[in-house]
């Protein structure tokens, strides 16, 4: 019975996919899924989240967690929210913008909030099992950079303005996102891991 309810809510949130209009699923293709790969690999509870057209307080914490640990810059993300009008006001628009911030101070880090890795790997580089995959949100380490301190300032911007500037994935965040996949790989065991956005 579960797993009938289980297929039952993917195939509502495949229709709700099918069902976005052109742009949106052009903005879709182009910046959600090209970062983290096709929607229908996500817990379905978070599909139905990215594609629902209300957020309500525990469903933008629980997001925007899983937006985070995931990769998707935040700017895309902010875009997507905005675009969509699933922020209904002022206070739900500032309650994403604070969980951002707190991601680049580390604040996520430090209080040990988890969300679920998708693509999460042991240290020799085998997946995890599911159950593992719930881990702290780290910040990566380029967070407090000067150089790149602005791919969660404009998420922000976007969200207390209410203003979509149509971003594209910059080289720069592309390359800041492999460098630290390097150092991850290159950390002793005694270091904690290096976090990654891109999975």
């Amino acid at each position: 019975m579960m797993v009938f309810a289980a297929d039952d809510r993917r195939y509502a949130v495949a229709e709700q996919h099918m069902s976005l209009l052109s742009h949106e699923k052009l903005v879709f293709a182009h910046t959600i899924e090209e970062q983290m790969g096709n929607v229908g690999t996500y817990p379905v509870h978070i599909q139905e989240m990215l594609l629902s057209k209300h957020l309500s307080f525990g469903a933008r914490f629980s997001l925007t967690l899983f937006i985070l640990q995931n990769g998707l810059p935040p700017q895309l993300y902010a875009e997507w929210l905005i675009g969509r009008g699933m922020l209904r006001d002022e206070a739900a628009r500032n309650h994403v913008a604070s969980i951002i911030k707190d991601h680049q101070d580390g604040k996520l880090e430090e209080t040990a909030k988890t969300a679920y890795k998708m693509h999460a790997t042991a240290p020799n580089g085998d997946a995890l099992p599911l159950a593992d995959r719930v881990q702290t949100v780290l910040t990566p380490n380029f967070a407090r950079m000067w150089q790149t301190s602005y791919f969660w300032g404009a998420a922000i911007a976007t969200l207390q303005n209410k203003n979509i500037t149509a971003t594209t994935v910059s080289a720069e965040w592309k390359k800041q996102a492999a460098a630290t996949k390097i150092a991850r790989v290159l950390q002793d065991e005694h270091r904690r891991p290096t976090p990654i956005f891109q999975p």
